[in-house]
């Protein structure tokens, strides 16, 4: 059976597959593209492809995250002393390793009114976490209202 290459093409374009595939497929298919899809949809080889689709999709997502961390810098200050200057990757691998641990550093952090910042990755912005009741304390300064 003869196959048009318009309809070789159209399921290339639709399914992603190579030319001799498309023309099998279409041979098993008796021409019809409709069934060819199907056939696909249905066949391990669409699962395959779905899965090797999403895994490219994840992984890069996670290289675009990664090379975000890699810019960014996380740093721990007390005061005007800077105690942990760190890659953000050192932070987040050390925080997943050793949760107990960057949750007392945390609570460490703010019991001694320290911040915690997050500088670059991309957006060159900073992020700080400070305790809220120092901030409503400079506010009330700052306006006049400070304890005398």
């Amino acid at each position: 059976m003869q196959i048009p290459l318009e309809k070789i093409d159209q399921l290339r374009e639709r399914a992603g597959i190579g030319y001799r595939e498309a023309k099998q497929i279409l041979e098993q298919a008796d021409g019809d593209l409709l069934e060819a899809l199907i056939y696909l949809e249905g066949s391990p080889h669409g699962v395959d492809r779905y899965l090797s689709d999403w895994s490219r999709d994840i992984t890069g997502r996670l290289r675009h995250f990664a090379a975000g961390l890699r810019q960014a810098r996380f740093r721990v200050k007390v005061k005007d002393n800077t105690l942990v200057d760190l890659p953000a990757t050192c932070g987040a691998l050390g925080a997943m390793l050793f949760p107990k641990l960057a949750a007392l550093g945390l609570v460490g952090t703010l019991f001694t009114r320290g911040t915690i910042e997050i500088k670059g990755g991309g957006t060159g912005g900073v992020v700080k976490r400070e305790r809220q009741d120092k901030e409503n304390l400079d506010k009330k300064e700052n306006l006049g209202l400070g304890s005398d």
